[in-house]
């Protein structure tokens, strides 16, 4: 888990966003218990949400897990709150239940937020490196824990300041000004223009087809290839595609692409037109498979039966008279 702000080597002065792990080392912070409120949940179901267990249980199991994960995150000091100054509502019941389930867990804590209890209640003097906060990168919208540790670190170690920011665009473009931070204090709003523009695309295949077309347009206007960089998920196959159909050579792509898996695409397919109605989709792949016992001809498909068949067309017989050939 990463923490919404950077922190500063003491002896490189590298700044690096902070994580559990490293945490975790530095306090010398116990092994963590296993958070699992899914099965304290379903062993005594609060009256609150007890109907809805019984009608959905794993959609409730998690509505609860979040609700109760942002209650948690949003606890200063990572500590069941008391809320007995809340006038009787629906939402306190609620806020009671939550409450009352993070009781019933113990000192569990979701993924990532134990050391930082364990920092929170840490006397100062106890870490075995310093941690300087860097200045100005705690997140403005961090939940209250967050604040509560920045805070912590900043008590006992400083803050380190933060560089300056490198804005490469024009001056006064909005490039530029969004080169600054989008949660800088000072960050101009302006009109639009051409350093910036967001575009809504169909589908990932969209995507990589209008970035190749724009890389292409962007390099026979004069652009420089070293200039152009593209950032897609964690699977490039369509961004090669692309690229390669538009004829731009693309760098950074992995040794070797993922490859689909044929056969288990064919085998998932196959069982889906067992369980009627079967989904259009499934039939037209399996009709267009190569690994389909059936082979496929040019043209339009031939009908099964005399009723789909076109006119044939009339011949003359030898007596003369005009039949048609069937």
């Amino acid at each position: 888990m990463f923490y919404p702000f950077l922190v500063a080597d003491p002896h490189s002065g590298l700044h690096y966003r902070l994580n559990d792990t490293r945490l975790a080392e530095l306090s010398l912070a116990s092994r963590p218990l296993e958070w699992a409120p899914g099965r304290t949940i379903a062993a005594a179901p609060d009256p609150v949400w007890a109907e809805s267990l019984t009608n959905a249980p794993v959609e409730t199991i998690t509505a609860v897990t979040s609700a109760l994960e942002d209650l948690i995150l949003a606890s200063p000091d990572l500590r069941a709150p008391q809320i007995h100054a809340f006038a009787d509502s629906r939402a306190k019941r609620h806020l009671a239940a939550l409450v009352e389930l993070w009781r019933r867990m113990g000192d569990a804590l979701p993924k990532g937020l134990a050391p930082v209890r364990h920092v929170l209640e840490l006397p100062e003097g106890h870490f075995l490196d310093a941690l300087p906060v860097v200045e100005g990168s705690l997140d403005p919208l961090a939940p209250a824990s967050m604040r509560a540790l920045h805070d912590r670190l900043l008590a006992e170690f400083g803050s380190a300041p933060a560089p300056a920011r490198l804005r490469a665009a024009a001056e006064g473009t909005r490039l530029h000004a969004l080169q600054g931070g989008i949660t800088a204090r000072d960050l101009e709003t302006g009109a639009g223009d051409g350093s910036l523009a967001f575009f809504g695309l169909r589908d990932p295949a969209a995507c990589a087809d209008f970035a190749a077309a724009r890389a292409r347009a962007l390099i026979e206007s004069g652009s420089a290839a070293r200039e152009i960089a593209v950032l897609t998920a964690a699977d490039p196959r369509q961004v090669a595609r692309a690229f390669a159909a538009q004829g731009v050579p693309l760098s950074g792509l992995p040794a070797s692409l993922p490859e689909r898996d044929i056969l288990g695409e064919t085998a998932l397919h196959l069982l889906l037109t067992k369980r009627p109605p079967t989904p259009a989709m499934v039939l037209a792949s399996l009709a267009l498979s190569n690994l389909m016992p059936c082979g496929r001809r040019p043209g339009p498909p031939e009908p099964s039966d005399g009723s789909l068949r076109a006119p044939a067309a009339p011949t003359e017989s030898r007596q003369g008279r005009t039949t048609r050939r069937p």
